[in-house]
């Protein structure tokens, strides 16, 4: 049995569009890789002030017997300032680690992508 299609290509153009580089699941504005960034910002930022706080406490304690207690607060906020400043060098890792995989991840999205519609185009040829 041989049939033949007498369907022109723009029939099959309409039946099958071409791929599109748009992806409806991506959404405009900051991803929110970078809101966690900028909340890591606001942390860095207190982590720096309680260090800061932790030098004043430590000054205000050498200045007499009566503020020893100012002595064994600076060493806790030092103790906090140290601890922040961690979680925040590990969560900026984390966040650095991330953004590098979803890169990644995009670039082979996008590339198979192309290698989609250049295969669309050449069936169309073909």
């Amino acid at each position: 049995m041989h049939t033949t299609t007498s369907h022109p290509v723009s029939t099959i153009e309409e039946k099958s569009p071409a791929p599109t580089l748009g992806y409806p699941g991506v959404a405009a504005g900051p991803l929110p890789a970078e809101k966690v960034a900028d909340i890591i910002g606001m942390i860095d930022g207190i982590a720096l002030r309680t260090r800061s706080l932790a030098h004043a406490a430590a000054e205000a304690a050498h200045a007499g017997e009566q503020a020893r207690g100012f002595a064994l607060m600076a060493a806790e906020v030092k103790s906090l300032a140290q601890r922040s400043a961690a979680a925040v060098r590990e969560i900026k890792g984390l966040i650095g680690d991330s953004v590098h995989k979803a890169g990644q991840a995009e670039e082979e999205r996008r590339q198979r992508f192309e290698e989609r519609a250049k295969r669309w185009q050449r069936s169309l040829t073909a």
